[in-house]
Formats: structure tokens, sequence, C-alpha cells
């Protein structure tokens, strides 16, 4: 109970540092949190992923996507093609982005253009394969992936190839 809310304001003091773009700060208490927690029940994994590209470190967000192995979420999908590209194993991230669009066809079109996200879409909890999922992803990634050269155009070019499946964009 007491590693639980450790972890828990651990997490807190994390986002408190993202908010005012305190990146290397909110790195250093996000590892913190999963090494006490190595199960990661609140899921900072995927904040700390998006920081590690954010900061250049994809040799790290490589190594905590490795450490999640077993984690096949559609966050961690999306999270495995951002870094896969940034590694410029780019047939792996065309791969994993067409797997993710699969689990969710709103994450792609809301990193596009994030005007998508209604207000209703944003909860603190969500099922699979729904908007809510696809809006916490892109509002918690969205830094790294305009930050990675050429991933959007990348989007661009999947979603202008696929324009008969107009679920790709919406």
């Amino acid at each position: 109970m007491i590693i639980s809310q450790y972890v828990e304001a651990l997490k807190t003091l994390g986002e408190a540092y993202c908010e005012h773009g305190r990146f290397e700060e909110a790195i250093e208490i996000f590892e913190e949190a999963i090494n006490v927690g190595p199960h990661d029940p609140l899921n900072i994994r995927y904040r700390l992923i998006n920081l590690y590209c954010l900061e250049n470190k994809d040799e790290l967000a490589s190594n905590l996507i490795e450490m999640f192995s077993f984690d096949d979420s559609t966050m961690m999908v999306f999270n495995k093609a951002l870094v896969s590209f940034r590694m410029q194993r780019y047939d792996e991230a065309i791969d994993l982005l067409e797997e993710g669009h699969k689990r969710n066809r709103f994450v792609i079109g809301f990193l596009l253009d994030m005007s998508k996200i209604k207000i209703n879409d944003i909860a603190p909890s969500f099922r699979p394969k729904t908007r809510k999922e696809a809006a916490a992803y892109c509002i918690q990634s969205l830094r790294s992936w305009y930050k990675t050269k050429g991933i959007m155009d990348t989007l661009l070019t999947m979603t202008n190839k696929r324009n008969v499946d107009s679920s790709f964009s919406n």
C-alpha cells in the first residue's frame, strides 16, 4: 500500500515536471517510479518512452520497451512504431503502424489533427479501441511524434494511400 502511494506521488510529480517543460527531471522521477514498482500498474512506461524520445534517448526507449516485452497494448504498439522509426527501422515501423491502426483506428487521425479530439474524448479511464484510448495516447505522446523527423509525413502518406479506408484519418 505504501509503495503504491509512493509510486502515485512520483507519477503526479513527474507529470507536474512535464507540464512545466522540465523533461529531464520528469524522466528521473518516472525512472524511479518504474524501479520502485516493477509491475508498473500506473502505466508510467508509456510516458517514459515518449519522454526518452523527446530527449533523443532512443536506446533507453528501446530498452524500456524490451523490459516490458509482455505488453501488447495499443499504446505500446504505437510507442514501438515511434521508436522503430526513430531508430531508422522503417519497415518495422510501418508494420507496427498498420498493426496499431487495426487496434485503434482513431490514433493516427488524432496524431495528424488533434482538433479531432472532442472534450468528451478526454477521460481518466478508457476501454481499448475507443476514441478515449486514442485521445489519451495522443495527448501524452504528441510532442514526441512531432519531434520525430519524417514520421508525420509517413502518417500522411499512409492515410493518402488508404483513401478507400476513411477510418484511417477519422
